[in-house]
Parts: structure tokens; sequence; C-alpha cells
């Protein structure tokens, strides 16, 4: 088997390795992926992850908007609704309608808040998957709690 690019740790204790297809969309916990300088990077308790740049960026909701509309995807609104973009034209989405669509898009993967001891058990995971090979860590990343 081939090495994965990056694998994605989900909630329901499920794994998904890249970039072969596209990813499980919800209940992301922990992406780790390669990294030039240290082996592997750790991303992850975002509320959102995005396919950006070749790799996956962990973003807040205001991020999610800004990159969605820098990649022509959705257009400024004002209230409940979002204009986005589904097979060549715009339409507004608002609530659940708005949430299919960025499970759909491939390009949004979505977190999920676990138990401190919960997240301890997939980040364990994680750091067992590097190995040896996660050789430091940067400034932005999280590490076991507590």
């Amino acid at each position: 088997m081939k090495e994965p690019h990056w694998r994605i740790y989900y909630a329901d204790g499920t794994t998904f390795d890249g970039p072969s297809e596209r990813p499980p969309s919800r209940g992301v916990e922990v992406i780790v992926q390669r990294h030039p300088d240290i082996g592997w990077h750790t991303m992850c308790k975002y509320d959102y992850y995005v396919w950006y740049d070749e790799r996956w960026q962990g973003v807040d909701e205001i991020g999610l908007y800004d990159l969605l509309e820098e990649f022509g995807m959705i257009r400024p609104s004002v209230g409940d609704k979002h204009t986005v973009m589904v097979d060549g034209e715009w339409i507004d989405l608002s609530g659940m309608g708005f949430y299919a669509w960025l499970k759909e898009t491939g390009i949004v993967l979505l977190g999920r808040t676990l138990t401190q001891k919960k997240f301890n058990d997939v980040m364990r995971r994680a750091l067992d998957f590097m190995g040896s090979e996660k050789t430091g860590w940067t400034r932005e990343e999280r590490r076991l709690d507590g």
C-alpha cells in the first residue's frame, strides 16, 4: 500500500487516507499531513477544514466564507441566506440546504466536538500513526490536553 499524503481521523473511530478519493465530510477530529520540516503536521479543533493550496487548512466560519468567495463558489449575502454556485447557477440556500451544499462540495470537511477524553484518544491514535517520523511541532499545532 502506498503511504498516504494525509490521514483524517473521525469522531466515530474511522480513518481516511488521502488523496485517493473524496473523504467523508462529517465528524473530523484530527488531520495529519506531510510536512517538509517535521515529517507530519497535525490539525485539529477547527469547525471547518478546506482543501486549499494542496493541503487541508483549518478555518472558522468567517474563514470558510472568505475562501469560498475566493474560489468563486459563494457570494456575500445578508441575513440567513447564502448565495452559492450549483451546476453553473447562483441559488439562495439557508439552514440545512447550505449545510448539505457544504457537504457536497468535496472541499469542505466539518469538525466535531468531543469530550476531552475522546479527543485525547483520537490524538493518541494519530501520534501512534506518525511515530518517529514526526520530529517536531509547529507553533499552531495543538497537542494532547490535560
